[in-house]
């Protein structure tokens, strides 16, 4: 897990002028946690973004520091001030990550689904041919590797 936090110098600049309500952002393999006081102290929101429902992700570099921009499929744009330009852009290039392995683990996870499906029909509609031509295809656009698309095609096969 890797933290960041917003910078009270970056935030001024921005006219959020309460020292104790940085953005606290912390990131692992499936997920964006971010964390904020509110602007009595009284409490902390929390949210996170699963990588799997992240649209984009966009870094708006200003004169001094940077801002985060996440849309999401189901909490709409968030909007992250205060970070230095250094550490906008680790988070960026770390989510980047992230969100394609998410992304890619999604599609092959239902892709190995369809196939099993497919495989285990006795009055399959399609061919063995006509799916040994997709699941190439796949693996020529980089959705499957080279161990899965063999995989994937024993069983049909067999």
């Amino acid at each position: 897990m890797t933290a960041f936090k917003s910078s009270y110098f970056f935030r001024l600049i921005r006219k959020d002028y309460n020292p104790f309500t940085p953005d606290i952002i912390t990131i692992d393999n499936e997920m964006i946690h971010h964390k904020r006081r509110n602007w009595y102290l009284l409490s902390t929101n929390y949210q996170k973004y699963h990588f799997q429902y992240i649209i984009g992700l966009d870094v708006r570099q200003e004169l001094f520091g940077a801002d985060i921009v996440i849309e999401t499929s189901g909490s709409g744009t968030v909007y992250l001030k205060g970070f230095s330009k250094s550490s906008a852009r680790q988070i960026a290039s770390m989510c980047s990550q992230y969100i394609s392995k998410n992304t890619s683990r999604n599609v092959i996870d239902s892709l190995n689904t369809n196939l099993d499906k497919l495989a285990n029909t006795k009055n399959a509609p399609t061919s063995v041919a006509d799916e040994l031509i997709k699941l190439k295809g796949l693996l020529d656009n980089g959705l499957l590797t080279e161990e899965e698309y063999t995989r994937q095609k024993q069983k049909l096969l067999n």
